[in-house]
């Protein structure tokens, strides 16, 4: 199951707010599919497709801290990410060069 955080973008009717990854679903873990370009995710360059989510923290201030996303599918996640404009979002990630943690600050998508 694949499951785009900004696409496809033609099908919102506003824009949305996020960081610009694509993520999918795929043996009971969150993977990045793509990230796309002049977004946050692309500028910070840390992100690479194929990095699986191992946890979220929706706000630098939020309570809960970091939330695993072990337990979660791809909607959950994608919840989890997307939030409100300037705020960072922090991910905990896993990829071909080890586990690695990132602070993304989210912007508003248009669709092109």
């Amino acid at each position: 199951m694949i499951l785009r955080l900004l696409l496809p973008l033609a099908s919102f009717a506003s824009p949305i707010v996020g960081v610009g990854l694509g993520l999918e679903e795929k043996n009971h873990q969150v993977l990045v599919q793509e990230v796309f370009a002049n977004t946050p995710a692309s500028r910070n360059g840390a992100i690479q497709v194929g990095d699986h989510i191992l946890a979220v923290r929706p706000s630098p201030h939020d309570p809960l801290g970091w939330l695993s996303v072990r337990d979660l599918n791809v909607d959950e996640v994608v919840q989890l990410v997307h939030g409100e404009v300037g705020v960072e979002v922090g991910l905990r990630l896993e990829g071909a060069r080890g586990k690695y943690q990132v602070q993304i600050p989210r912007e508003t998508i248009e669709a092109p």
